[in-house]
């Protein structure tokens, strides 16, 4: 329990309002924030005379050590060897963000790209 909000009965001042948790994993769910970003990289693209969705995309990762009390979804990277996560992005040839997902660092990075390609059509 926050020792300020034993002190005064007041709202824990290191965690965020409970309104914004709330909508943040309710758009989570409806995968609110996904379509967003579709909609904006598309419109973004049409503005640089392009096609909405572009036809080559480049699949980047980068493992990620984390701290030794951290223990969800870790592992170790065989070819780094780096005890952590990896994250990984899909961009189109202009630098757009059209995806991005995180995994422990010992799963290969074709299964985290197959999930971001099934995940963004």
């Amino acid at each position: 329990m926050c020792a300020a909000r034993a002190a005064n009965g007041g709202p824990c001042p290191q965690f965020s309002p409970w309104t914004a948790v709330y909508y943040f994993y309710r758009w989570q769910r409806l995968g609110l924030r996904q379509r967003l970003n579709k909609v904006i990289n598309a419109l973004d693209r049409m503005a640089h005379e392009r096609t909405p969705t572009p036809a080559l995309a480049c699949v980047d990762s980068q493992s990620v050590r984390l701290a030794p009390r951290i223990y969800e979804h870790r592992g170790l990277g065989a070819g780094k060897l780096v005890n952590g996560r990896k994250r990984q992005i899909l961009t189109d040839s202009s630098g757009r963000i059209w995806a991005a997902h995180v995994h422990a660092a010992h799963r290969h990075d074709s299964t985290g790209a197959l999930a971001m390609l099934a995940h963004r059509t």
